[in-house]
Formats: structure tokens, C-alpha cells, sequence
């Protein structure tokens, strides 16, 4: 199937969002959130691109940028090559790291940016990593009001009132913001079976998880199912492939969960 050929802003503005292959984690520990941070800084410098916000969540990001003297398209491959470059030789791996390209929207208006914007924000408060948007430590929201070098509170002042943005009131419901976070997730969490993976083989991240010889893979990843999470989830925690995950599962007669999660 051809691809869709993306929406242009008149204004210049985008909502990105960037995630994990697989729904994998792009980020293992503060490290690579800086480093994925200073990458995206120099991306959005040599593009002369503004970056209005940034939200990094486990296993995908949140970005609004303006686009400057290039193309969106040029200021995200800058980033995405250098960082999953980093990445690779960090934790000892190859291959893709990123679902397929990023997804964008336009925005067109000043009122449509609000929302978006009171959106990403609250990501963490919708998964449960906080209870207001100012206390996580990997979102833009924290340094509205002050200064950064990474923000252009400027530019971001000349579309609104930061005092809009963080009022406690409801964000005007607009339909249709891009989201990849699907449904709310019921049963076990990622962290809980994260922790289950850490007891069954002693690996403590995705990457290490995959260096581990394949019978200690395939004994944690049944550990793991009759735990209760499900292939996909498993496969996610794990960075593995989701059809592997389910070959090892099938030969053990095991399922997972049923759901999709």
C-alpha cells in the first residue's frame, strides 16, 4: 500500500509524534533522554526550527515544532539518525528502532495549538506518572515561565498566554489529536512485567534482555506469559518480535492474555 502523503501547515506548525518499533521503550534511563534531547537541539538548530514543545514518554515522543529554513521531513531525519546511531552502539544492537517514519498533523490555528498543547503535557497525568503536568521531569511544561535553550518561550509567547496553559481548567475538547497511546491498558502494567523479566533473567533493559542466550530468552518469556502478560506486551517489554514471542508460546502451549493490548 502507497503511503499517505502528508498534510501541509500553512502555518508552518506540526504535532510529531515518534515511537518504539513494536511499541519497544526508545528510552532506557535518563541518559538516553538527554542524549535523545541534545540531538534534537541540534536537529531543530540547523534547520532553524523553532520547538515550541516536547513530551518523552517510555516508548514514543511528543513534539511541536514550527518548521524553519528545511523541511520538517529534513529536521526529523537528522534527529532520528543520530540518535538511533547513539543508541545502537550504546546498548550493542542494529536495526530500526523507530516504527516505520514519524506521524504529524498540521496545526492551523492558535486555538487548535492550545489544545494540542494542554494535550501532550498531559500525557504523563493520563498514563499515570504524575499527578500534574509541571512535576514530569521529561516534558516542556516544566520550564514554561522560565528560561531554556531548548524552548523558544518567545516564539511559543507570540501564539499564547502561558498562563492559558496552565490553568487547571479543561482544555477546549477538539477531535482527532493525534494519539498513539490507544486505549487504557487494564491488568498487569509494562513495569510490572519489566520487574518479572528482571527476576526470571537478570536483565534490567530491552537491549540486555536480547544479548542473553536464547534458552534464557525463551525460559523468562514463559515466565512471563504464565504471569499474565500477553505476547504483545511481552514482545514490547522485551524488544523481541512479536512473532517470535508467540512461537516460544505456541511451543509451550501458553497464550498470554487474549487481549490487545
Amino acid at each position: 500500500m502507497a503511503r499517505q502523503p502528508r498534510v501541509h501547515s500553512s502555518t508552518g506548525i506540526y504535532h510529531v509524534v515518534i515511537r518504539g518499533i513494536d511499541r519497544q521503550k526508545i528510552f532506557e534511563d535518563d541518559e538516553d533522554r538527554l542524549t535523545f534531547l541534545e540531538h534534537l537541539r541540534m536537529a531543530k538548530d540547523a534547520s532553524k526550527a523553532s520547538l515550541l514543545a516536547f513530551c518523552l514518554m517510555y516508548n514514543h515522543a511528543h513534539l511541536i515544532i514550527e518548521q524553519g529554513e528545511e523541511r520538517l521531513g529534513v529536521t526529523m531525519k537528522r534527529l532520528s539518525v543520530r540518535y538511533v546511531s547513539w543508541y545502537n552502539m550504546k546498548y550493542g544492537r542494529t536495526g530500526h528502532l523507530f516504527q516505520g517514519r514519524y506521524k504529524s498533523e498540521a496545526i492551523e490555528s492558535d486555538v487548535y495549538l492550545v489544545a494540542v498543547l494542554r494535550y501532550v503535557y498531559n500525557n504523563p497525568v493520563k498514563a499515570g506518572l504524575c499527578d500534574f503536568a509541571r512535576n514530569y521531569d521529561w516534558s516542556s511544561c516544566r520550564l514554561l515561565g522560565g528560561k531554556s535553550g531548548l524552548i523558544d518561550a518567545v516564539r511559543l509567547a507570540d501564539f499564547c498566554d502561558v498562563n492559558v496553559l496552565l490553568s487547571p481548567e479543561p482544555a477546549i475538547k477538539q477531535k482527532g489529536i493525534l494519539d498513539v497511546s490507544g486505549p487504557p491498558r487494564r491488568g498487569k502494567t509494562d513495569a510490572a512485567v519489566a520487574k518479572t523479566m528482571y527476576k526470571a533473567s537478570n536483565a534490567e533493559t530491552a537491549s540486555a534482555f536480547q544479548a542473553l542466550e536464547k534458552e534464557r530468552q525463551i525460559s523468562a518469556v514463559r515466565t512471563m506469559l504464565k504471569g499474565g502478560a500477553s505476547i504483545r506486551q511481552t514482545a514490547r517489554v522485551t524488544g523481541l518480535k512479536k512473532g517470535l514471542v508467540e512461537s516460544w508460546a505456541r511451543s509451550a502451549k501458553l497464550r498470554g492474555r487474549p487481549r490487545r493490548i
